[in-house]
């Protein structure tokens, strides 16, 4: 227990009884021979240095143990961190999957254009199409219900989506690293206090943050798409006046050939109980015959380079503005673990500094102690 007290055991301890005469002789031969004038001076001397040299020891021991807290804020540190990049990682990721789906819109509306010139640019569309003075406004109505049936809708809905998918997946990280900070709250009471901080602002401002940017960001997407899906609802009212024209054009060519052949009476009663194209391509020649085809393939073409063209535009101002969030939630997120950041590095470097000035202390302490011992050794040469 004296040795826990004093904290050195190197220090001798006699255990006596004066009434029983016990350690009494060991006590006296200790003072008479051991602690003599030089011992005395010698403990007189370094009894303030060793109570100091004692003192700092703990002080030191308890920054290291403040330095092993911000260990474990470094590691929390580093899976903020990590969280921030595989939120970014993800979403580029899984924005590939987005985008898909707008892909799809268009590639289902090059599918049903290519089914519609299939029907309508045949030779049983040929005698409605010269004769008929409502065939012109009844295929641009088909056009317009079997190719751009509802893009427009499909589209503005995919958007929406995409904007829920930003907010969900940002809001979700945000969740995941207040998590974090508030697992590290309890590693010291000056620690927490910033933690709170931290999780406050997080709690208070992020999520409102992420919430109010939705609708934001959901109105310059469908601004940004309207626009987009204005252009190509004019270009394809025009391909559908231009539809019109290059099947009139094209029936009326074949018409002027195969008249010599055939006799444009005939041809009309034959083709008006054809509905299949069959009989009618059979009494066509083989000028007329090429004719519809081949402009068919050109129409499909423009028409699908125009679709692919307005597909393009849209995902690029879509790529454009999800960069631009993305970039802009990845700094939101940074920017919210800055405060924890900048106190562990504060204490790193008041802990460091600590360290260094307690090892100058000891240091000087223990040369004081040689310089001690070397000027008791030269005083008892001289004498």
């Amino acid at each position: 227990n004296a040795h826990q007290v004093l904290d050195d055991i190197t220090v001798p301890i006699f255990q006596i009884s004066s009434l029983k005469s016990i350690g009494i002789n060991l006590l006296e031969n200790y003072l008479r021979t051991e602690l003599n004038d030089k011992t005395k001076l010698k403990l007189k001397l370094e009894n303030p240095l060793g109570i100091a040299e004692r003192i700092f020891d703990k002080y030191l021991a308890i920054v290291h143990e403040r330095k092993q807290i911000l260990v474990n804020d470094e590691q929390i540190l580093f899976i903020l961190h990590s969280d921030v990049d595989e939120y970014r990682r993800q979403m580029l990721d899984d924005f590939k999957l987005q985008l898909s789906k707008i892909d799809n819109i268009f590639f289902r509306m090059i599918d049903n254009m290519e089914e519609f010139l299939l029907e309508y640019i045949q030779i049983s569309r040929l005698i409605p199409t010269l004769f008929s003075s409502s065939s012109s406004a009844e295929l641009k109505a088909q056009f317009n219900n079997r190719v751009n049936k509802n893009i427009e809708q499909d589209i503005t809905l995919c958007i929406s989506h995409l904007c829920d998918w930003i907010v969900q997946r940002s809001n979700r990280t945000v969740h995941q690293l207040n998590k974090h900070l508030n697992a590290s709250s309890s590693n010291s009471r000056r620690q927490q206090q910033v933690l709170n901080e931290t999780s406050n602002d997080m709690s208070s401002g992020a999520d409102v943050d992420f919430s109010i940017s939705r609708q934001q960001i959901l109105n310059q997407l469908q601004t940004q798409s309207q626009n987009i899906l204005y252009n190509q609802k004019t270009v394809n009212g025009a391909q559908a006046d231009e539809l019109t024209a290059s099947i009139r054009s094209t029936m009326l060519g074949t018409a002027a050939i195969e008249v010599g052949a055939v006799g444009l009476g005939v041809l009309a009663a034959l083709a008006s109980f054809d509905w299949t194209g069959l009989l009618g391509a059979g009494l066509m020649g083989i000028f007329g015959l090429y004719l519809i085809p081949m402009r068919r393939l050109t129409i499909k073409q423009e028409m699908k380079d125009r679709i692919d063209k307005t597909r393009v535009d849209l995902t690029e101002q879509l790529r454009k503005h999800f960069s631009h969030e993305l970039d802009n939630n990845e700094r939101k997120m940074r920017e919210l673990t800055m405060p924890y950041a900048r106190f562990v590095q504060d204490e790193e470097e008041k802990i460091q500094k600590t360290i260094e000035q307690i090892e100058t202390v000891r240091k000087q302490i223990r040369q004081l102690k040689l310089d001690i011992d070397i000027s008791l050794l030269q005083k008892g040469k001289l004498q």
